[in-house]
């Protein structure tokens, strides 16, 4: 079974259209965050901060993660904290694992790392193709609709994937 670390960004773009819960509902063994994106997803105000924190409080969980090799460490130096942690977390779990993010950069050092990755628009998609949602594109657009960034390459892009 997979192993779900999240950073900060997509959690807080699946709460903004209260469908954070459904990470919940994709089977998966554990979905985990670090401490970093536990401290960003507390600072968070607005009307989504209510959802992320009945997720915190019911299934994800705060992992802390081990020291990490200098040369690892030096790989992530230049991405954001959450990104950092969650990628570093990523490594140390020996199961199938899977990394939620959204920054490109993020991205791109991961796969070099060789871990997979997926994004929002990503998890929107596998929440269809479980029939967790109807359709994705109102979802996307609704999450950039309240402030999220999403590229239109990336938009029309997850529209042909979703056959939408």
């Amino acid at each position: 079974m997979t192993t779900l670390v999240c950073n900060t960004g997509p959690l807080i773009a699946l709460a903004k259209i209260q469908k954070i819960d459904l990470l919940n509902e994709l089977g998966l063994e554990n979905i985990l965050i670090p401490y970093r994106v536990q401290k960003e997803l507390l600072g968070k105000i607005g009307e989504e901060s209510c959802f992320i924190e009945s997720a915190l409080e019911s299934f994800i969980q705060i992992r802390k993660r081990d020291k990490a090799s200098d040369e690892l460490e030096k790989r992530v130096s230049r991405l954001d904290a959450g990104e950092q942690e969650v990628i570093l977390l990523g490594t140390a779990i020996t199961d199938d694992v899977l990394l939620l993010i959204d920054d490109k950069a993020g991205r791109r050092v991961a796969k070099q790392l060789n871990l997979s990755v997926v994004g929002t628009a990503g998890i929107l998609l596998l929440f269809k193709q479980q029939g967790l949602i109807e359709k994705v594109m109102p979802l996307l657009t609704e999450i950039r609709q309240r402030g999220y960034w999403l590229s239109d390459v990336l938009m029309a892009q997850v529209q042909q994937k979703a056959g939408e």
